[in-house]
């Protein structure tokens, strides 16, 4: 290998919302409801409404055999917002569980948390990457499998819209031993 990072992209189009529903093509109003958009004819992407408490999605990712569990991982969400508002400095909270044969499929404990946040007050529209890392510490050995759930932080999305435009998991590649 030529680098010891590798990503896998998680397709916007495996979120489902909390319940395992699909989602449905986006519609703004006062309600909890996120779903897909294309924002200015182009950008697709998934949209949440400026709803103080804002719907959760939920989606999994097969982890690569290649995955080092002696490293951290870290998540990687492209967003955007509908606005430029100052006190919009949206964030995300992440719950993830990871699943390792021979484990119990409830056995692990939430390794997620909240994101870093996005510039209240930077221009409508800009993007801007939202990372979490999850600590080595956390990833099971051989761990295969991980459930995620994303949610706008309750409270970050007083005027402005969140676009989420691409998801992925970045990590560090085991040492080849032969």
């Amino acid at each position: 290998a030529t680098t010891a990072y590798a990503y896998v992209p998680i397709p916007l189009t495996s979120f489902l919302d909390a319940d395992g529903d699909p989602l449905a093509k986006f519609v703004s109003g006062d309600n909890t409801t996120f779903g897909f958009n294309l924002a200015d004819s182009e950008a697709l992407n998934l949209r949440w409404n400026n709803h103080a408490t804002p719907g959760t999605a939920l989606t999994q990712v097969s982890l690569p055999y290649d995955l080092d569990d002696t490293a951290d991982i870290v998540l990687e969400f492209l967003c955007s917002k509908s606005g430029a508002t100052v006190g919009d400095a949206t964030t995300l909270t992440i719950a993830a569980f990871l699943t390792a044969p021979g484990a119990l499929h409830d056995a692990d404990a939430n390794a997620g948390g909240v994101s870093d946040a996005l510039v209240g007050n930077a221009t409508a529209k800009t993007t801007d990457l939202l990372t979490l890392t999850i600590a080595a510490a956390d990833v099971p050995a051989n761990a295969r499998s991980m459930t995620l759930t994303v949610t706008p932080t309750a409270g970050t999305l007083g005027t402005d819209d969140l676009m989420i435009h691409s998801v992925g998991l970045r990590y560090t590649r085991k040492q080849m031993t032969s």
